[in-house]
């Protein structure tokens, strides 16, 4: 029987971020559940372990901004402005109809 997968359409810049960092674990994922009103948001490593549990954002400005204090704060700033500067933050959506 043929090997098959469900990562038909996976993208290779994500790819290439995993393999630069060298270890799944340095890699913070970020999930979003996306809704009209509220998101569901979780922070987690390469490897799925969960750093942060699930907490809600507003869709609104004040929610993304809120999201980005959440990231920071996980992260020294120096950090995440160095990944920022050195193109290894990424977004990535996938939209599903209702």
């Amino acid at each position: 029987m043929k090997k098959r997968t469900i990562f038909f359409y996976q993208s290779q810049e994500l790819n290439s971020l995993f393999e630069e960092a060298g270890n799944n674990a340095k890699v913070m994922c970020i999930p979003i559940d996306y809704a009209k009103k509220e998101h569901v948001v979780m922070f987690c490593n390469g490897h799925g372990n969960i750093l942060r549990k699930p907490f809600s954002i507003k869709n609104s400005p004040k929610g993304i901004e809120y999201l980005t204090q959440q990231v920071l704060s996980s992260r020294s700033i120096k950090e995440a402005r160095a990944d920022y500067k050195a193109g290894r933050v990424k977004s990535r959506e996938e939209v599903f109809g209702n």
